[in-house]
């Protein structure tokens, strides 16, 4: 107890004192950049995560442009100037009969195969006649009893089913992160279209925040242990405060007898003990000269008053009298008043100086 009241200035709560001040703005200070950092790095997660997204799924729309040109041999793609194939041109709509009886291979055949390989599932869509997208063929789950819709924002907005896609998409009321390969003829109409997925919304955004939750459960550990380091340090470095600002107590309360601390020191605070034991060693002499001034007014005060009567003495009546004489040349005049008294050395003699002074 004895030592936390020295580690606090006199009668000042915990956040008033200088370190509770100090601590206060750099806890604030650290989380400012905790927030700040943790924000930045949520959106660069964010962003590397949908980078990344993207990549694999214009991986996915590789592969399976691969598998369907293997099988399909009559087909053909286009790439953009990065090599990104970006349509599979062909003369009829993939997986129709004529092309089941001259390959040997089904739509959901074929689709497993490129499922194979991305590892995710795979569709095929065409347009029907409301402008919807139902599915022909699945890779995971066979031919589809209730075609399932393809619903994609983009292609409501600026983008049409003409054209590649990476993004999210619903399919079967269920969001995908998808690219979608158009399938176009020679005159670019629409046969349909290719999907494949790189793993539901969902499951891609709980590893996503759980990568985010790690982080920020790392920072916040950061947080707390800076903040003990900084309160642990604070207090050590301004342990000196409080106590030189109880040698200044001490010094109004004219307790100057113990030498101020830390006055060895060689910074800002050596400096300022030394100016406050400086000041201390002034009321020191400060009170040595009133101690004097006051021995010197007794003393004087005895060379002009009588001991026993405590009254002025011959003295001080000739230092009186010389003063007056001066006056008289200033043109002033004063008197001079003579008291006898008969027979006082018969009552000095017979009833002693303490009765006659007390008379």
């Amino acid at each position: 107890m004895q030592e936390h009241q020295q580690n606090n200035a006199p009668g000042l709560p915990w956040h008033h004192t200088l370190v509770g001040k100090v601590v206060v703005c750099m806890l604030l200070g650290v989380l400012f950049a905790y927030v700040t950092g943790a924000l930045s790095g949520f959106f660069m997660v964010e962003r590397g995560a949908r980078e990344q997204w993207k990549r694999e799924a214009q991986v996915n729309a590789q592969i399976v442009s691969a598998t369907i040109r293997r099988i399909y041999t009559s087909v053909a793609v286009t790439t953009d100037d990065t090599g990104q194939v970006t349509h599979i041109v062909s003369r009829r709509p993939i997986g129709d009969e004529e092309s089941v009886l001259e390959t040997g291979f089904s739509p959901v055949d074929v689709l497993a195969l490129a499922s194979a390989q991305t590892r995710n599932n795979v569709w095929l869509f065409a347009e029907s006649s409301d402008g919807s997208f139902k599915v022909v063929a699945e890779a995971l789950n066979g031919s589809m009893k209730t075609p399932a819709s393809l619903t994609v924002d983009a292609w409501q907005t600026n983008t049409d089913a003409t054209h590649f896609y990476v993004g999210f998409a619903k399919i079967a009321n269920q969001e995908h992160f998808i690219s979608s390969l158009p399938i176009v003829s020679a005159d670019n109409q629409l046969l349909g279209v290719v999907v494949s997925t790189i793993g539901q919304k969902d499951k891609l955004y709980r590893i996503h925040n759980d990568l985010i939750g790690k982080i920020f459960v790392t920072l916040l550990i950061v947080l707390v242990a800076t903040a003990l380091l900084v309160t642990i340090l604070m207090r050590q470095f301004f342990k000196p405060v409080p106590i030189l600002v109880k040698a200044l107590t001490d010094i109004a309360k004219n307790q100057t007898t113990h030498a101020t601390p830390y006055t060895e020191r060689n910074d800002e605070i050596g400096e300022m003990a030394k100016a406050i034991d400086a000041l201390r060693k002034k009321v020191i002499e400060r009170e040595h000269l009133l101690d004097v001034k006051d021995e010197a007014l007794r003393f004087q005060h005895l060379a002009h008053h009588d001991s026993l009567t405590k009254l002025p003495n011959r003295a001080q009546f000739n230092d009186a009298l010389t003063d007056a004489l001066h006056t008289l040349l200033l043109g002033e005049v004063f008197n001079v008043m003579l008291f006898d008294l008969d027979h006082f050395k018969a009552v000095n003699d017979s009833l002693g100086h303490g009765v006659v002074a007390a008379c």
